[in-house]
């Protein structure tokens, strides 16, 4: 996130230097079109989106929230091939297996180093078979997000009126 100009990241894994970096909007982000998108990230967060969805104003199609990718041709698409077949296989372990573990996981505060672990290794899994933007993926990140707070932020409350902001 963004605020004055000052950026924070937290990355699944290393990034080498000189690579792109992509996001994927929360939910709260998608339902908003990308006029008041642009605006409330622009004005909360001074940041300026410039990917070429944002740039060349891409059309917006919410019916590819759950699209697999087929590990042969790392393509979505609605034909079901044999090629096809382990990212089906995975969405339905990932909704009913993954998800369901990593929400109790968060549900319970456990920021255990075996617990973020479990968490990357499903998001890692997540982008060689999802296609972003996806519910799943957006839950999935939000419990990781959540955790590594939880773990690595040092909160401090103050009294309203002594608060500088």
């Amino acid at each position: 996130m963004s605020v004055n100009g000052v950026a924070g990241i937290v990355a699944f894994k290393p990034i080498p230097a000189n690579s792109e970096i992509s996001i994927c909007y929360f939910l709260p982000y998608w339902d908003l079109p990308r006029g008041m998108r642009q605006n409330f990230l622009s004005k909360g967060f001074s940041f300026q989106c410039k990917c070429d969805a944002c740039v060349k104003n891409w059309r917006v199609v919410k019916a590819h929230n759950a699209l697999a990718l087929c590990p042969g041709c790392k393509r979505g698409n609605k034909r079901i091939c044999k090629s096809s077949l382990p990212a089906l296989k995975f969405y339905n372990k990932l909704v009913h297996k993954y998800l369901p573990e990593i929400e109790r996981l968060r549900d319970q505060k456990n920021t255990s180093s075996q617990s973020i672990a479990y968490i990357t290794k499903v998001i890692n899994q997540i982008d060689a078979f999802i296609v972003p933007p996806s519910d799943v993926l957006a839950k999935v990140k939000k419990a990781y997000e959540y955790l590594i707070k939880l773990r690595y932020s040092s909160w401090t409350q103050v009294p309203k009126e002594m608060a500088p902001f």
